[in-house]
């Protein structure tokens, strides 16, 4: 099977998603499984080469540019589906694993079902959790659970 993971945040920043990316993704090629991994521009330069499954960026700054676009109300998300797709239509991945919703997650969702590709959205912090006591999670923000 060719698998395909979407992480926003990868190697070699050290956190639970890239731990668990990494290692998913570890196992899923002893399993046989053909893996590449879609992470940043910053992170795939620091790691290209490091690790034993492979690893592809997405274009410099594309995160960042998300981000600060959509400050300003434009929905910007396009950007990263448009990767995804030509990643799909190159490798025909058997299934796409995202890990983040938001901001860019959510819609990569939609345009791969689109494309009759199974996928799976993980998510594990600020993208979903909320603490409003601590002012902490990115659904606290209207304009995020709107996408969400």
């Amino acid at each position: 099977m060719k698998i395909a993971h979407l992480s926003f945040s990868f190697l070699p920043q050290i956190g639970g998603a890239e731990i668990f990316v990494h290692n998913l993704a570890l196992q899923q090629e002893q399993a046989g499984h053909q893996v590449l991994v879609i992470c940043g521009w910053n992170y795939w330069r620091e790691i290209k080469g490091a690790i034993h499954y492979t690893v592809r960026p997405l274009l410099p700054k594309t995160l960042p540019v998300i981000s600060k676009v959509r400050k300003h109300g434009y929905d910007t998300r396009w950007l990263v589906n448009a990767q995804i797709a030509f990643y799909q239509l190159i490798y025909r991945f058997d299934m796409w694993h995202i890990h983040m919703a938001h901001p860019a997650g959510v819609g990569a969702v939609f345009m791969l079902k689109a494309m009759r590709v199974p996928t799976l959205l993980s998510s594990y912090g600020g993208d979903i959790q909320t603490l409003p006591e601590i002012d902490y999670g990115n659904r606290l923000n209207p304009e995020v659970e709107k996408d969400l």
